[in-house]
């Protein structure tokens, strides 16, 4: 994805949208989940609402419906760099147990109470203190 302009979002309506940070990140917004896999191949992270799985094979790092819905939005430092280790991740409603915000935590096909995040994201979270 070398003709993604850093620092501004070009879109494909109903489709996807790209960036790249100014540390060569790419970020991939999928509104299509069945492009989901191919921006997985092309992209650092991949935020797909609609995705039915929680990683990339390629490495990139997947927030899908199930990721926000737990965790709220999501504020991500780059640390000027685009390798995934040295990026730290805040969570807004992660660790705060509220009865507004409880429903969140309902996985309805699974029937039980779950508040973990897919491991790349929660390293991300737990390693910066979010």
């Amino acid at each position: 994805m070398k003709q993604v302009p850093v620092g501004r979002f070009i879109c494909t309506p109903r489709a996807w949208c790209a960036s790249k940070t100014a540390a060569g990140a790419v970020v991939v917004h999928v509104e299509d989940a069945r492009y989901a896999g191919v921006a997985c191949d092309a992209a650092h992270i991949v935020v797909a609402p609609r995705a039915r799985f929680d990683r990339c094979r390629s490495g990139a790092l997947m927030i899908n419906g199930n990721a926000l819905r737990i965790a709220g939005a999501l504020e991500l430092f780059f640390d000027g760099s685009a390798d995934i280790h040295r990026w730290r991740l805040r969570a807004a409603l992660l660790g705060q147990d509220r009865p507004w915000t409880r429903h969140r935590h309902y996985d309805w096909r699974r029937q039980i109470f779950s508040s973990s995040l897919p491991e790349p994201l929660g390293k991300l979270v737990n390693d910066s203190g979010g």
